[in-house]
């Protein structure tokens, strides 16, 4: 399998298929409107295979972030994987297996800032797989690729999840998954 250095998504903006290239996550624009909207999350992938994300974060005096994983409904999903040994304060704490139409909820909190939340919905869109080094074609990563979304009402448990978890101080458990 040749190394993936691009691939095709619809535009949230312009509505076109579009070739974007991947250097590293994070934002990526669209080269025909120039939108930011699209965001990479690199994914862990489970023994099975599967792409998976962590819900993780925490606060500490003054400050605090969080990422939150919900359903495509905004409910609360199953944890392949709880942490409950080593280092967990503002770490990760749930392993959650993820597909299209799922949630990410950032949260970023700052008591200082006026409004002291900046909250990031963002919904997964494609995930892909992504080979970083062609010498190495084993070492593959998903990527997930995430459109910014408006809030939804039925996201409202969940954002105030987010929003709690990044208030929690030295957080060491999950806040809204299902054991």
């Amino acid at each position: 399998m040749a190394a993936l250095k691009s691939f095709e998504i619809q535009c949230p903006i312009c509505k076109n298929n579009t070739a974007f290239a991947v250097s590293h996550p994070g934002t990526i624009k669209c080269p025909r409107c120039g939108d930011t909207g699209l965001v990479v999350f690199v994914c862990e992938k489970t023994r099975k295979g599967f792409p998976a994300l962590w819900e993780e974060g925490g606060g500490a005096t003054n400050t605090g972030e969080a990422q939150i994983i919900a359903g495509p409904h905004g409910e609360k999903l199953k944890a392949v994987y709880v942490k409950t040994k080593g280092h967990r304060a503002n770490g990760r704490h749930a392993l959650f297996i993820v597909q299209l139409g799922y949630y990410i909820i950032k949260v970023n909190y700052w008591n200082k800032q006026s409004p002291p939340y900046d909250v990031k919905i963002y919904q997964i869109q494609q995930i892909q797989e992504f080979i970083e080094n062609p010498d190495r074609p084993d070492d593959k990563k998903l990527l997930a690729i995430a459109v910014i979304n408006e809030e939804k009402p039925e996201l409202k448990e969940a954002v105030e999840a987010a929003i709690q978890k990044a208030r929690c101080y030295h957080c060491r458990t999950p806040h809204y998954a299902l054991f």
